[in-house]
């Protein structure tokens, strides 16, 4: 055995030399076929002699024996002559690689023979000439290409003596994976992404069961795809082209994208409840997140007051908008803040009285008045601390106030000022600036809206108001007007899928919209989900309950004396005192029922989206036509024929005319061609799907119709 580092000598190999003079070995000797002939002879003589001696038996018995001899020489014969012919064919193909002058079979050392009656060398020995570059790894891959070709096994390097110029192979028995072809999806997959980044690309499939479920593609395209408007058309073609709904994750510095399918939203989200961390209530309150609901991947959507101070809650009736009101308020109780209610319709937020850190909350418009102008008084108390620098935003607390309806409690405003209204009061009510200027200025003073909405209303989300918004979710359908006020598109959200609760739109970390499933939080009122209830419920109670007096109740406790004609004025009102809650007081001061209600056969229903303010359903009949009984396609112009060039994001298209399948145009993109990529919702399902269309196909169009929104910009 050589030692490695010694200087003992080699014995010399024949052959080795420096050019090789022939190719071919001279002829085996097969010395079996002699005995193959000599020991039948045998036996017959044997046989011939046991009967000349009258010893038949012992004769046969020699016979017998002898041609069995006979046999196993004639069977090891054929099989030693196969294997030498395997071994010569390898050694005379591998020869241009040895480097030798005169080929010599002791060039070529094999043993362990395995695997069948021929059988395959479990070990081989190759020797080569010292010109060979015995260390370039393309040599020895190419000798073992040429040995396991040859041989018929799959060989690997054992050994390799570069000073002796021996290279030990030995037969690696791993088991053969069995090819699987691929799948038609899988070669359908192969076929667009090949035609997409180039041949060169590798792409690897991640299946369950018939599914492909994620793509991975390393491509030679990176300088092309740097470009976003390249990497846009690669997903679009991906989406029109392959089954299922496909979100691209791009790499660009390693130049790897990896396609995933696109989940299904659920249809039912229970909330989760942040950890409550006061220690430094400043800090705190600066990293405050409110989740509401979740994205089709899966991402929990949080609001940050901190940084978007006032959340818009637009919503029908029966989308689940006062559903997401009661899933914040009890986020911001939970975390020990200061709440205030507005109850639009007077009923949604009977389960909150009295809830722990829930201050006010205030059904009857002239409470609400008043709860308007407190805040507004606070925010410019908080702005005159400051400013005269006793103290700063570190030393308040924040104030949460929740606006429901906030349309329906402009109207009841508006109509209730006209009965308080006194000499010297202002033609319209002084309160609805209050709200401006809150939207506007108090963020500042820490002070936070949450603002409910039936539909997007153009006096509202036209202006400056709408840019204090930031934060926004739209429930259920939109009109393709509300679309636009709400996300400058007439695409996004309307096309939702129908009679699927709490679902909607809202924005993401990177303020994009995304249809997101709102949580389904629990109502104290109705007493459903007890377990989240008990999850919702604050530790402690930083604020009791406050109550807001009447104008006569306040004279009555201050004991001074009333005229009795007297009718407190808008001034009585806006002044009110607001105290500790007294259960008493509170009965004193609860309004009679009409007297149709005191004799009504039928109990009343129970709280709900789905019931009417009694005195404000005129108000709300107006708002009501943006709720899920939208026809399809209210909002858009008569059908036309139009060319699929002219097609817009937002526009209604009919897809499948003998299904009579309508989509919503989401987004068109050139391809080539002269054809279109067109990404559409189903204007039935949600169910977004894509298209490829020639740019001169003729197509039914229904535009959105501008004159009841802004218009398209």
């Amino acid at each position: 055995m050589m030692v490695i580092g010694s200087r003992q000598a080699t014995l010399p190999v024949p052959g080795l030399g420096p050019l090789a003079e022939t190719s071919q070995l001279p002829p085996r000797n097969h010395e079996w076929k002699i005995w193959a002939v000599v020991i039948p002879a045998t036996a017959a003589l044997t046989f011939c002699l046991g009967l000349a001696m009258d010893r038949v038996l012992l004769g046969v018995a020699a016979a017998v024996v002898l041609l069995i001899a006979s046999a196993a020489v004639i069977a090891f014969g054929i099989r030693d002559q196969r294997r030498g012919e395997i071994i010569d064919n390898t050694l005379e193909a591998v020869a241009p690689m040895l480097g030798v002058r005169k080929l010599s079979r002791a060039l070529l050392r094999v043993s362990r023979w395995k695997n069948g009656w021929v059988g395959t060398p479990g070990r081989a020995k190759l020797r080569y000439a010292n010109q060979v570059n015995g260390r370039d790894p393309k040599w020895v891959g190419g000798v073992l290409e040429v040995l396991d070709r040859n041989l018929g096994g799959h060989y690997q390097v054992k050994g390799h003596n570069h000073r002796t110029k021996l290279l030990v192979l030995a037969l690696d028995e791993t088991p053969a994976k069995e090819e699987v072809l691929p799948s038609e999806q899988v070669q359908r997959v192969l076929a667009v992404v090949k035609e997409l980044l180039g041949e060169s690309a590798t792409v690897e499939c991640e299946e369950d069961g018939d599914e492909i479920k994620n793509v991975t593609v390393t491509h030679k395209q990176g300088i092309h795809m740097a470009m976003v408007g390249r990497r846009q058309r690669v997903e679009k073609v991906i989406s029109a082209r392959m089954h299922g709904r496909w979100v691209a994750h791009w790499d660009l510095q390693n130049d790897i994208v990896r396609f995933t399918q696109r989940p299904e939203l659920p249809t039912l989200v229970y909330p989760i409840y942040e950890d409550v961390d006061r220690t430094d209530a400043h800090a705190s309150y600066l990293k405050l997140k409110l989740p509401y609901g979740v994205d089709e991947n899966g991402n929990i959507i949080f609001w940050q007051p901190a940084l978007n101070p006032h959340m818009l809650v637009v919503g029908g009736t029966g989308t689940g908008k006062t559903v997401v009101e009661h899933g914040f308020l009890e986020q911001i109780a939970r975390q020990g803040y200061r709440i205030w209610v507005i109850d639009g319709k007077r009923i949604e937020f009977v389960g909150f009285r009295g809830y722990p850190n829930v201050e006010l909350v205030a059904s009857r418009v002239e409470h609400q008045v008043r709860m308007i102008i407190a805040a507004h008084e606070l925010m410019e108390e908080r702005y005159t601390l400051i400013e005269a620098g006793k103290a700063t935003l570190k030393d308040f607390d924040p104030l949460f106030l929740i606006i429901d309806e906030y349309a329906t409690l402009k109207a009841r405003i508006v109509r209730w000022y006209k009965t308080v209204k006194q000499k010297g009061d202002p033609t319209q009510p002084p309160i609805l600036e209050l709200i401006e200027d809150l939207a506007r200025l108090a963020r500042s003073a820490k002070i936070h809206m949450i603002l409910g909405l039936q539909r997007p209303d153009v006096s509202f989300l036209g202006g400056e108001m709408r840019d204090n918004f930031a934060a926004r979710i739209s429930m259920g359908r939109l009109s393709p007007q509300g679309a636009n006020m709400m996300w400058d598109s007439f695409a996004i959200g309307v096309a939702l899928p129908r009679n699927v609760r709490g679902r909607g739109v809202s924005t993401d970390a990177e303020s994009n919209p995304v249809e997101i499933q709102t949580f389904w939080n629990p109502d104290p009122a109705k007493g459903d989900l007890p377990e989240y209830l008990e999850k919702a419920q604050p530790e402690e109670t930083t604020y009791p309950r406050m109550m807001i007096l009447d104008p006569d109740i306040e004279a009555d406790l201050d004991g001074s004396t009333q005229d009795p004609d007297y009718e407190p004025g808008y001034r009585d009102y806006a002044e009110a005192r607001i105290v500790p809650f007294d259960a008493r007081i509170a009965d004193e001061m609860a309004p009679t029922p009409p007297a149709r209600a005191a004799h009504t056969s039928k109990a009343l229903p129970e709280a709900n989206d789905e019931t009417d303010d009694p005195e404000s359903a005129g108000e709300e009949d107006a708002e009501d036509s943006m709720e899920s009984t939208i026809g399809l396609f209210e909002g858009y112009r008569p059908a036309t024929q139009e060319k699929a060039s002219s097609l817009e994001e937002g526009d209604a298209v009919l897809i499948d005319e003998a299904l009579g399948l309508w989509g919503i145009v989401t987004d068109v993109e050139p391809e080539d061609d002269d054809y279109l990529i067109l990404d559409y919702r189903d204007i039935e399902t949600g169910e977004a799907d894509s298209a490829s269309i020639t740019a001169d196909t003729w197509l039914h169009i229904r535009r959105p119709d501008e004159q009841e929104g802004r218009g398209r910009k």
